[in-house]
């Protein structure tokens, strides 16, 4: 196991990485900058943004552009990543002391012993091999002076083998299955194996009008002759027959229609024929003369009918169901759960129990328009999971009830989003202005929130050495940086401190950025109790200075 490095290795990361991933992907093609990992090699690589946020990881495998990673080495923390941040090859202490440690490896004497395969000159022991003792058959390095019989194993190119005649021992080669063979081979010459091709168990010959069977492997196995289809005969007449109109109308068993031969067909039809046909008058092509009731369906715009009075029950078998239709300016239904419904949407809209219902399977509402399929002016919504309230004409929520709470939005953030509060009966008018940032949320009275009695608090202990804490933090003036107004803070100058710093000094008030969980924010009234301790420490100081300035006066 040994820790690589490469030299002036960067990339770029091509997907966001989370606290706990395992694992982290460069843009392409970046990958093979760094070192090639086998074994259990690894390297120490560090990320970082344009933040100054650093954290090193332990690089174990390496394919193509992902990286395996043991992440939070040498004393940083796992964070979480973006797209476009950097990963490079830093000296850390972490590699220094993996370096160290590898040079401070040596090697003991089994380990000689096991990689040559035998015991070395040893002086305390005075083990050591002798010319004299070496076995007068053995060969010289030049190969030559060998006697007797040797066993040698050849591997790699055997280029010095000049020539070699055959095998010791002939080998016999067998094929077996759908062909079969048997030869024998001893490398003397070159050689030729018979085969034989298994019989599929059809007759060879030629079929006529075959029917043909073939197995997996392609071969037939199974053929057979059989009688030629189509027409053998007609009207008593074999072999090859030339149909005429003769046979047609033989076979029909009456003569058809022939534009040359019209007679004993229906050349025109009167009025009369085609009454006595239906048993009934029909009506002429303006509508007139009809007899008898007729079932009439009307479909399109059936501008023709210039009055139409209905003041009767439908019958419930028939299509739409309801109970009184009226023109004199109104629809009535005669039981709850009745209304309107439309087939093609599934839209209904009934009353019961006091209510006026909107129905559909799914997400619906009631949307205003200025006109008959005019601009949308806004709806009422609700969804399926329970939630309902008001859209602006381009669909965007502006007032939603969810569950027990009411939200209010401005989901364009062109402008800012003020709404009135009412806090008491004599409906006391604040207002909360919803900014998407900056000065975020106003109120024009005090904010009460969380806890601050005794009875609800374990104490831990006291702030130990505020001096301190205080002083590793630093006051400054700032305004966003372009990363913050992409986010939508506007650069203005402002005072504050850093939260990176307040990690060390006092985490507890350090939290995730409401705009984006990459960033860090702090609360600053939890900064007062330190700054309490701290200027009780001064005024410790101060009384002692005090005390020591009346000693020397008295």
């Amino acid at each position: 196991m040994a820790a690589l490095y490469a030299n002036n290795a960067s990339a770029i990361l091509g997907a966001s990485v989370t606290a706990v991933a395992t694992s982290l992907t460069l843009e392409t093609g970046q990958g093979e900058r760094f070192p090639m990992l086998t074994g259990v090699d690894y390297f120490y690589a560090t990320l970082s943004d344009p933040s100054g946020r650093i954290e090193i990881v332990r690089v174990s495998a390496r394919a193509a552009d992902t990286m395996t990673v043991v992440r939070g080495q040498d004393g940083t923390s796992a964070l979480a990543w973006s797209a476009g941040d950097r990963l490079e090859l830093r000296i850390n202490r972490a590699l220094l002391d993996a370096l160290k440690a590898d040079a401070k490896a040596s090697l003991i004497s089994a380990d000689i012993t096991n990689a040559l395969g035998y015991t070395p000159y040893n002086a305390a022991t005075n083990t050591v091999i002798l010319a004299s003792s070496i076995q007068n058959y053995a060969p010289t390095l030049a190969g030559l002076g060998a006697t007797g019989t040797w066993a040698i194993n050849i591997s790699g190119n055997a280029a010095s083998a000049s020539a070699a005649s055959r095998l010791a021992t002939a080998r016999t080669q067998t094929l077996t299955g759908d062909v079969t063979g048997l030869a024998s081979f001893d490398g003397s010459t070159n050689w030729s194996l018979p085969t034989t091709l298994a019989s599929s168990g059809v007759v060879a010959g030629t079929y006529s009008n075959a029917s043909i069977t073939v197995d997996a492997k392609g071969r037939i196995t199974q053929a057979s002759s059989s009688s030629p289809g189509g027409v053998t005969s007609v009207n008593g007449r074999t072999g090859a027959v030339a149909l005429g109109s003769a046979d047609i109308t033989a076979a029909l068993g009456f003569t058809p229609y022939n534009n040359t031969n019209p007679s004993g067909y229906l050349s025109s039809i009167t009025s009369a024929q085609v009454t006595a046909a239906l048993g009934y008058t029909p009506p002429q092509a303006n509508g007139t003369g009809a007899s008898g009731s007729w079932p009439i369906s009307i479909s399109g715009n059936a501008a023709n009918i210039s009055a139409f009075t209905v003041n009767q029950s439908v019958g419930t078998g028939n299509a739409p169901t309801f109970a009184d239709v009226y023109v004199n300016g109104w629809f009535r239904n005669n039981a709850s759960g009745q209304g309107l419904y439309n087939q093609a949407t599934s839209n209904h809209f009934y009353a019961d129990g006091g209510y006026w219902n909107i129905g559909y399977a799914g997400t619906n509402g009631l949307r205003l328009r200025n006109g008959h399929n005019g601009t949308v002016m806004g709806s009422y919504y609700g969804e399926t999971n329970g939630n309902s309230g008001l859209l602006n004409q381009n669909g965007n929520w502006k007032l939603r009830v969810n569950g027990s709470e009411m939200e209010f939005y401005d989901t364009s953030y062109a402008n800012d989003f003020r709404a009135y509060v009412y806090y008491d009966r004599n409906d006391t008018t604040y207002f909360a202005d919803l900014n998407s940032t900056g000065t975020s949320i106003r109120a024009a009275g005090n904010i009460t929130a969380y806890y601050s009695d005794i009875r609800l608090k374990t104490v831990l202990g006291p702030i130990d050495e505020p001096l301190a804490r205080i002083k590793s933090l630093q006051g400054f003036f700032f305004e966003a940086n372009a990363t913050a107004q992409a986010l939508g803070y506007a650069a203005r100058r402002e005072v504050g401190i850093a939260a990176q710093d307040c990690l060390a000094a006092l985490p507890e008030i350090v939290t995730e950025a409401p705009i984006d969980a990459r960033y860090l924010t702090l609360d600053y009234a939890r900064l007062t109790p330190l700054l309490i301790e701290g200027i009780k420490a001064l005024l410790v100081r101060v009384e002692a200075l005090e005390a020591q300035c009346a000693a020397r006066l008295r």
